[in-house]
């Protein structure tokens, strides 16, 4: 049976693969996994990932090298008892091809008593283990007994004849369980059989959930840019598999999120998805713009309701509303088939940026009266540019930030194109951080002067970097009249404004409020003591 909520564990060690690998693995299985997942990256440095994957930088990766070894024995430390915190996980290499749903995969893998659950090797007696479910802690037999330098006889020294041969020798290969025939398939194997029996080969490939490359050619070579695969193009079978794994594997933005494949447009309408071509259409004009003509701002037409936005070039808002046509679309997604049945007519948006969510829910329900906060000054122009570029006259933008005191506060700006960083906190450690000076403001006091202290509040967005608490304080009347409430909850950002997090979420509470994480699969209840315990960055929603 697939568990409620996935763990999915990769490996990025050494530098035989990028960081790509790791954010095209995030991308497929957001694609394709049935339920929610938290991707786990296990690697011995630093890696640009996608803030939804979890990094973990273990210290002691030369514990799990052996003279004479593959370095692929590092994957033992998947048996360890304290690998994770959940009962089970599903651990995937980072060079393979996730190409359907995989819900019978999960049930199948989760579904199955025994401890392990890995391939069939291909071509050699034994075990593939490039994908595998593995019970926590429940073969830790197997990492001791090679930490302990016990040896086996091995045909191909690495972490596959390892376990393969320990498990024989303890007499444990009755709890391990072999994924079904053709569920997970070899691209090598798969194209040699294509030569001479292409329909079989056909056939094959589409009944694998996942393809696996191993050796040559890599994914890259037969899947990338037409120079990255020429070689494989001039080879008999350079071209088998491309037009259907291709675009399993791409990473383009206009990928429909779960929730919009799953799920009804809200709203009667208004947003549409972006097919490929007009997905490449808009990459190439933003890419001249940008890079060519090297305009400071872009004009850009949205997906939802055909709203238009002026933001800077480079900006990450910029990119993706330019070729994707939205920023954030999951989550903006699911909080329109939220928020339009709650009851209120007021809204805040607190670091309201250029006014995307301000923009959006304005559109989608005209009866909303919506009051913007943008300290930055660029940003606050920015977001005046585009009430009056959409003609949005219910929107009153404030260039203040929210506080627990009135005042004024030292604004840290981003230097790099992405204003939204701009904090209230040091943005890092640059010397080129600019600095200014912003109006602070009391949100009691502010509705209160504006004649809204008994009025009920539909929805607020809380997006100040790591400043969640310090504005919420000066709310707690605020808070007991909302009905829902989105905002970031960052381990990283809690800590560097002193905060462990504890003040913030009883806040929430003691207003009569209830927590659920938002992400690509909608929204769903958590608890306080899950986001206590999270060791990466989450969106709440807080709900009645």
């Amino acid at each position: 049976m697939r568990p409620a909520e996935l763990a999915v564990v990769c490996l990025a060690v050494g530098d035989a693969y990028g960081d790509e690998y790791i954010e095209r693995l995030q991308v497929m299985l957001q694609r394709h996994c049935p339920v929610p997942f938290t991707l786990h990256c296990y690697s011995d440095r630093p890696r640009t990932v996608p803030q939804a994957v979890n990094l973990v930088l273990p210290e002691d990766w030369r514990r799990y090298e052996r003279p004479g070894m593959r370095q692929t024995t590092k994957k033992l430390r998947l048996f360890g008892k304290a690998l994770l915190p959940s009962p089970e996980f599903l651990y995937l290499d980072l060079t393979l091809v996730i190409r359907q749903d995989m819900g019978s995969l999960l049930d199948f893998a989760f579904g199955a008593p025994q401890d392990l659950v890995i391939i069939d090797d291909w071509h050699n007696p034994g075990y593939n283990s490039s994908v595998m479910r593995i019970r926590t802690g429940a073969l830790s037999i197997v990492e001791e007994a090679f930490l302990a330098g016990e040896q086996y006889p091995q045909q191909v020294p690495g972490d596959q004849d390892f376990l393969h041969a320990c498990l024989q020798a303890k007499g444990l290969a009755d709890r391990v369980a072999l994924f079904p025939e053709g569920q997970i398939i070899s691209f090598k194997r798969a194209a040699k059989l294509n030569r001479n029996e292409p329909a079989k080969a056909e056939a094959m490939l589409k009944q694998a959930t996942i393809v696996k490359f191993h050796g040559d050619p890599k994914p890259h070579e037969v899947l990338g840019s037409l120079w990255d695969n020429l070689r494989m193009r001039l080879r008999r079978s350079g071209r088998f598999g491309l037009r259907d794994m291709q675009p399993h594997w791409r990473l383009e933005a206009n990928e429909p999120s779960w929730l919009e494949r799953r799920r009804d447009l809200p709203a009667g309408g208004g947003i549409r998805p972006i097919g490929q071509a007009e997905y490449r259409l808009r990459s190439l004009r933003y890419r001249l713009l940008n890079s060519v003509l090297r305009l400071r701002h872009i004009v850009s037409t949205s997906r939802f309701y055909g709203l238009r936005f002026r933001a800077i070039a480079g900006d990450r808002h910029a990119c993706l509303i330019a070729q994707a046509g939205a920023t954030e679309a999951p989550i903006t997604m699911a909080l329109l088939g939220l928020v339009p049945g709650l009851p209120g007519s007021v809204m805040l948006d607190i670091g309201a940026n250029l006014g995307w969510y301000s923009c959006v829910f304005s559109r989608a329900m005209p009866e909303l009266r919506i009051h913007a906060f943008e300290p930055d000054p660029v940003m606050h122009g920015l977001l005046r540019d585009n009430l009056a570029l959409n003609e949005l006259t219910g929107i009153v933008p404030v260039q203040a930030a929210v506080s627990n005191r009135q005042g004024s506060a030292t604004l840290y700006q981003d230097s790099t194109p992405n204003r939204g960083e701009s904090s209230l906190l040091p943005v890092g450690e640059q010397a080129s951080d600019v600095i200014v000076t912003a109006p602070t403001l009391v949100l009691d006091s502010y509705l209160a002067e504006a004649g809204l202290d008994d009025e009920p509040i539909r929805f607020i967005r809380l997006d100040v970097e790591g400043q969640g608490y310090e504005a919420l304080r000066g709310a707690p009347q605020a808070l007991r009249r909302c009905h829902c409430l989105l905002m970031e909850y960052s381990p990283q950002s809690l800590t560097r404004s002193g905060d462990d997090g504890q003040g913030l979420l009883q806040l929430l509470v003691d207003a009569g409020l209830k927590p659920n994480v938002i992400d690509q699969f909608g929204i769903r209840p958590t608890s306080v003591d899950k986001l206590l315990s999270a060791s990466r960055q989450v969106n709440m929603v807080w709900t009645r």
